[in-house]
Formats: C-alpha cells, structure tokens, sequence
C-alpha cells in the first residue's frame, strides 16, 4: 500500500504527532517520537525483506 502525501501534509503530520506526545509525555516526548520512529524503519525493513523473498521465489 502506498501513500502519496505533499510535503506540507507529511511535515504536517510529524508536527502533530509530536505535539500530541508533547501533551502525552511531557520531556519524554522526544524520546518516544524518536522510539516510534525507530519502530517504523523496522517495520519498513521487514516489509520489504519479505516482499524480496516473496517475489524471489
């Protein structure tokens, strides 16, 4: 599934979730934004890893 997003409304979206982890987590907020991040890249790497193999066979 892709998502195709100007880079108004991806920069948008980064604002928000960190203003809503602001008002969640105080001055853990960064540290969790960049936790959630992480988290996602992993996400990513493991998606495309298995589409790899997926389609390789």
């Amino acid at each position: 599934m892709e998502m195709i997003l100007s880079d108004d409304e991806a920069l948008n979206a980064d604002r928000e979730l960190y203003a809503l982890l602001g008002r969640e987590h105080g001055n853990e907020a960064h540290s969790r934004y960049n936790a959630l991040l992480r988290e996602l890249v992993s996400f990513e790497r493991a998606l495309e890893a298995r589409h790899r193999r997926m389609t390789a066979a």
